[in-house]
């Protein structure tokens, strides 16, 4: 199962248990704060486990006295809270009490708490570098490594969005904008029929650009990241975008995804 299809599903499987289980860990190896800051969320410490020890994941070594704490981090504009180093993960109306078995069923402005998005949540955390956007945009087949999840990737973000929308960009921008979604800047990316942004995360924007087709020339759309994207999260996570196609598509639920 690819990644862009796995984030949409309830159920973990047995294929990305281990992912996310793995990236959990390295989350809790990490300096809370520092992932925070190079992810642009935020770090609020706790007394809880005041004294244990946790691996720095810059320097290597382990770090005494450092206190537990929850990072607050925005999906699609969505406020989570996650907490470290447990790596519990949870809208902040609903708290991060929650086991992860019953996360899953938690909505947030109709983004679904999938196994997919948690570990999405962590590989970002993880991986944020904390480069300033690059203000150009690039292609999914320009990503490192875009070419090996490019099916997935046209599958699960593209053709579900022209099934929908091929030939009414009104009603995408329509939709896309109800969901919180910005106006693409002018003059970056291509000129389209309807251009929006969305912030997947606070440092990873993506662009949406639909060209609608009529009854003689089809329509068809990108999906465009900035520059900088590839230093915050791999090809085959930013194919996780499939669930803001899936947010666009769908006719049930509400609320912002900005």
């Amino acid at each position: 199962m690819s990644f862009a299809s796995f984030i949409l599903q309830k159920e973990v499987g047995t294929q990305y248990r281990e992912a996310i289980d793995a990236a959990r860990e390295e989350f809790a190896a990490r300096n809370p704060e520092a992932m925070a800051i190079a992810a642009g969320g935020s770090f609020r410490p706790t007394d809880e486990g005041v004294g244990d020890g946790v691996r720095d994941g810059v320097g290597g070594g382990l770090r005494s006295g450092v206190s537990h704490g929850v990072i607050n981090l925005d999906v699609l504009g969505q406020r989570f809270q996650v907490t470290h180093p447990g790596g519990k993960i949870g809208p902040s109306d609903h708290g991060v009490g929650a086991e992860d078995a019953v996360a899953t069923s938690i909505i947030a402005g109709g983004l679904a708490l999938t196994p997919g998005l948690r570990l999405l949540i962590f590989r970002y955390l993880v991986g944020s570098s904390g480069a300033p956007l690059a203000n150009e945009v690039i292609t999914f087949q320009e990503l490192p490594q875009g070419g090996l999840h490019l099916a997935a990737f046209i599958k699960w973000a593209l053709q579900p969005l022209m099934r929908r929308f091929g030939m009414d960009a009104a009603a995408f921008r329509e939709r896309a904008l109800e969901l919180g979604a910005e106006p693409a800047q002018q003059g970056l990316g291509p000129r389209a029929d309807a251009g929006v942004r969305f912030w997947l995360f606070p440092r990873v924007p993506v662009y949406y650009f639909l060209w609608a087709g009529d009854d003689e020339i089809p329509g068809s759309a990108s999906v465009m990241f900035d520059g900088s994207a590839p230093t915050y999260l791999s090809a085959e996570s930013l194919s996780g975008v499939s669930l803001i196609t899936n947010l666009l598509v769908s006719t049930s639920g509400s609320g912002s995804a900005r």
